[in-house]
């Protein structure tokens, strides 16, 4: 009876012991720790990314033509290549970018039987910021201004005199960027310019 008594306290010591036992003191039957549970890691509420991509920009601006003190008007329109970077930050479903542009493109003017040039080579340098909400984990819309500078001027035609738009130009676009992969995105825009033309933007970003 004495036996057993002291086998049962042995017993009740040895309970506790065996109940705090920590996992990384297992080992598997191959040497190795036993796996500890993993709790998921919670989204970041601030994200923030590189934004890279390029863009056909087009646009229309009021032509202007004056011959012996009379003026007459017209439509030129502008086709650009631009490279565009930005510096894109989101908070919850809430955006907004800050970045810049560069490019170069071509420029028709036309007003039959007066004034006729076409393919005329300029370059633009831009800077631009957006804001955006989004829809889903790949589609936001947002709005755009942009502030760019056209490097340009219509040659003169014999006794006529001709100019369109304004430098520097201040715009804005309603837009749409929609996620395609984990990194690449479309993005459109389109806007009233002013003199009631309006502006098209659209492109590929690589964000990272």
């Amino acid at each position: 009876m004495k036996k057993l008594l002291i086998a049962c306290f042995l017993v009740l010591l040895a309970h506790p012991a065996m109940a705090q036992v920590n996992v990384d003191d297992i080992e598997l039957d191959d040497g190795s720790a036993a796996p500890r549970s993993v709790t998921p890691a919670a989204r970041p509420r601030f994200l923030n990314n590189w934004v890279l991509g390029g863009a056909v920009m087009q646009w229309s601006e009021e032509m202007r033509y004056r011959q012996a003190g009379l003026t007459k008007r017209g439509v030129a329109n502008f086709n650009s290549m631009i490279l565009q970077a930005s510096k894109e930050y989101t908070f919850y479903r809430f955006g907004w970018s800050v970045g810049g542009f560069v490019g170069s493109g071509k420029a028709n003017g036309d007003s039959p039987g007066l004034y006729q040039e076409g393919n005329i080579v300029y370059s633009v340098l831009g800077a631009q910021i957006r804001a955006f909400y989004r829809l889903t984990g790949r589609v936001n819309f947002g709005t755009t201004v942009l502030l760019f500078n056209r490097n340009f001027a219509w040659p003169d035609a014999t006794g006529i005199t001709a100019e369109s738009g304004k430098n520097p130009n201040i715009n804005g676009v309603v837009d749409m960027n929609l996620r395609l992969f984990n990194n690449w995105d479309f993005y459109k825009g389109i806007g009233p310019m002013a003199e009631g033309t309006t502006m098209w933007k659209i492109g590929l970003n690589y964000r990272y």
